[in-house]
This record gives C-alpha cells, sequence and structure tokens, in this order.
C-alpha cells in the first residue's frame, strides 16, 4: 500500500467539493437552504444570458469563426480532448487555429491575455493550456476575458477559434456551439448550483448547435435529445508511454497488477473506472484538480508504477522517478463524419464572407 504522507491529501476546498457531489449525484434532495440558493442561482443567471440575447448587454463580434466547446453542469465531461480533435479536424483544412484555454491552476494572473507555448510552465500558465499547447499545434491563449484572448489570436493570425470551455461566457459572440455531457453523471439530480450541479436548466440542452454525449454507460436520459444533433463518443485508454524511456506498451500490460493512479483532474472517478475496466488494481493518489504531489516522495513510499493522465504529465518539467507512465487517450465518435461535415461547412462559409 502507498504512504498517503507522501502526497498534501485533498484541500479544504476540494473535500467541499466532494461533499456536495455527495448530494448532486444521488436521489436524495437537497436541504431546503441550498434550494433557495440554486433559486438565486437560476434567477440571476437567467436575467444574465437574457440581456445578452436581447441586446441589453453587448456581444462582440470577432472577424474570424468562434467555436465554444462546453458543458452545463461543474467538473470534468471531456472537454479538452475534443477541443484537440476539433484542432486537428481543421488543421487538415488548411486553417490556423487558435485556442482559448481558461489556464485554472496557473499562477500567473490570467486577466492579461498569456500566449502558451510548448515550453511554458504548467504551474504559471495552467496545466490544460500546456497540455493543448503541445498536443495541438495550434495558438494557445489564456485570459479571463476571452473576448481579448480572442483578439489576440486573430492578431497572431488565427482563422477559427476553439474556445475550451466558455458556454457562459456571454460577451464573446460564438458561430458554434458543442455542448457535451458526461454519460455516468447525466445532470445529476437536476438542481442548479449550489443544490445542484448545473449552471444551467437542463432544458436549455435544446438550444445548442451540436450535443456530444461522453461514453454510453451512465445515467443519461437520451430522450431530452428529441430535436437536437448528437453523437456519441468515447475516450479510449488503450495505450501508456513510459515517461523515464522512449517505450509504450498495451494497457493491458498492467493488467492484475497495483498501480499508483494520478489524476488531478475534474472527474477523477471515470479515470480510474478506466484501468479498472482493463483489469488494473487501483490505488489512488489524494490530488486536488489542477493540484500536484511530489512524485519522488511519492516513490519514496511505494514502488507500484505510477499511471498519470497526461493533464497530470506536463505539470512535472519531464521529471519523473522510474516507472512513471502516461495513459494516452484516444477518442472514438459514433459518428465523426457529420461533425466534421458541420466543420466543413463552418469553414467554407465564412470562406464565402471573407
Amino acid at each position: 500500500m502507498v504512504n498517503m504522507h507522501c502526497s498534501t491529501g485533498y484541500s479544504l476546498m476540494t473535500r467541499l467539493s466532494r461533499k456536495l457531489e455527495s448530494i448532486w449525484y444521488t436521489s436524495k434532495k437537497p436541504n431546503v437552504v441550498l434550494r433557495l440558493l440554486a433559486l438565486c442561482f437560476g434567477l440571476l443567471s437567467g436575467v444574465r444570458k437574457q440581456l445578452y440575447s436581447l441586446g441589453v448587454l453587448r456581444q462582440i463580434k470577432i472577424d474570424v469563426p468562434i467555436i465554444v466547446v462546453g458543458n452545463i453542469n461543474v467538473g470534468g465531461t471531456g472537454k479538452t480532448p475534443v477541443t484537440l480533435w476539433l484542432a486537428g479536424i481543421l488543421q487538415k483544412q488548411g486553417k490556423l487555429v487558435g485556442i482559448i484555454s481558461r489556464g485554472y491552476g496557473g499562477s500567473r494572473s490570467r486577466r492579461e491575455p498569456i500566449l502558451v507555448s510548448k515550453n511554458s510552465n504548467a504551474e504559471e500558465v495552467g496545466d490544460e493550456s500546456l497540455y493543448l499547447a503541445r498536443e495541438s499545434g495550434a495558438i494557445v491563449c489564456v485570459c479571463v476575458n476571452k473576448v481579448r484572448a480572442a483578439e489576440t489570436l486573430v492578431s497572431k493570425g488565427a482563422d477559427i477559434i476553439i474556445a475550451d470551455d466558455g458556454l457562459q461566457h456571454y460577451p464573446l459572440a460564438r458561430d458554434f456551439e458543442i455542448l457535451i455531457i458526461d454519460a455516468s453523471r447525466g445532470f445529476g439530480n437536476g438542481y442548479l448550483l449550489p443544490a445542484g450541479p448545473l449552471r444551467e436548466r437542463p432544458e436549455t440542452i435544446q438550444s445548442f448547435d451540436y450535443v456530444l454525449i461522453n461514453g454510453d454507460d451512465g445515467n443519461f436520459e437520451h430522450q431530452r435529445l428529441k430535436g437536437t444533433r448528437w453523437a456519441k463518443f468515447r475516450l479510449l485508454d488503450e495505450t501508456v508511454e513510459s515517461l523515464n524511456k522512449q517505450s509504450r506498451e498495451s494497457i493491458s500490460f498492467f493488467s492484475e497488477s497495483d498501480v499508483l493512479a494520478l489524476a488531478g483532474i475534474g472527474n477523477q472517478e471515470r479515470f480510474y473506472k478506466s484501468l479498472k475496466d482493463h483489469g488494473i488494481i487501483v490505488q489512488p493518489v489524494p490530488v486536488d484538480d489542477h493540484g500536484k504531489v511530489n512524485l519522488f516522495n511519492l516513490r519514496k513510499g511505494s514502488d507500484l508504477p505510477i499511471l498519470m493522465t497526461p493533464k497530470d504529465a506536463v505539470k512535472y518539467d519531464h521529471e519523473f522517478p522510474n516507472n512513471s507512465w502516461l495513459v494516452q487517450p484516444t477518442i472514438s465518435f459514433d459518428n465523426e463524419s457529420e461533425l466534421i461535415d458541420i466543420m466543413k461547412q463552418l469553414v467554407s462559409k465564412n470562406s464565402e464572407i471573407d
């Protein structure tokens, strides 16, 4: 067993989040205080959205197409892999892609646009943005103000922009919205924050241009998709890459073996489940979303293999103890041709306008 003193454990914020999730993803009704707060949140967020819709509050239109990938749940749903896939599709059409990333976990102020390179530091710019910069071949910009981020990307030559997250960032006008839903979690108890996990009411699903369902193993009610364009996708963890030497193995290499699983991501349980589905005996390493542990202290407490997500691997600046492995996901769509055609039409339409 791993000595858990090797990591810092979970922060107060993470423990609070997990406490709320124990309410959000059960059939138990939230208490009256949480429901009243959710009612206030719904009224305020609904009015804000309506003000932008009516033009009372101004949306800024950028000169290139804007695609927003996001969710109406808090927590991880698979936005970043979809963003990478979209960037690849658009690059195959000869486009210079810009990506707006949240930059969560980074120490640098996100009030001013920050361009992220492959050599940036995850502690400064955030793990997600660095992962995107290294894997996408796109121009990546971090900024709280997504309009300013988009303007910066256009100034650097971007032909088309993907906002990784930002469905509720209404000041930035968008040409295409993709909603992602985790099938295993669905909409939880169906309540808005903080009584439930939702930023918007489930009925808004009809307003998005396309809906992607991550997985098919869960609690999502597919009748909600009536009248929408949608498809399923899966994140397949099938290969592992050594972080110490140039070698790659099938994930089945670790079947029936104990491993330390490191997942500083929004939905840790999905990563653990994926490993368990391959017969791997998982010992989770306590770490916050976007958090970091001392890998060498972790190694002192256990000689088990350390398996981690790509977002974790970028945090450690290529310094890993022996027997450290990256679990490399691939994305598989049930109907990717439809979404590819939609992207081609979006690019073609913009070219005609130009």
